[in-house]
């Protein structure tokens, strides 16, 4: 099974808790999303809490409509962890 058979590019606003998505090289979990509306000077964000190695969490910030590779889509999560900061 190749790369792209098991992974393909979304906008970093679509991806949900518990998807593996590949940043810096490596596959992560993500952990927690929060979303920040548009401002006054720019595009909205998003901001990824995701599981480097066990015990290790990092943060990844970027526009909504960023592309990022997600490597596997995780259904099984019925009630996201998303949060909206309306500041």
């Amino acid at each position: 099974m190749s790369d792209s058979e098991i992974s393909h590019f979304i906008q970093a606003g679509q991806v949900k808790v518990g998807d593996i998505v590949l940043i810096r090289e490596h596959p992560c979990k993500v952990l927690k999303i929060t979303k920040f509306k548009t401002g006054k000077h720019g595009a909205s964000k998003v901001c990824f809490e995701y599981s480097v190695e066990e015990g290790e969490i990092e943060t990844w910030i970027g526009l909504t409509q960023n592309q990022i590779q997600l490597m596997f889509k995780d259904d099984s999560c019925s009630s996201p962890d998303v949060q909206t900061d309306e500041n």
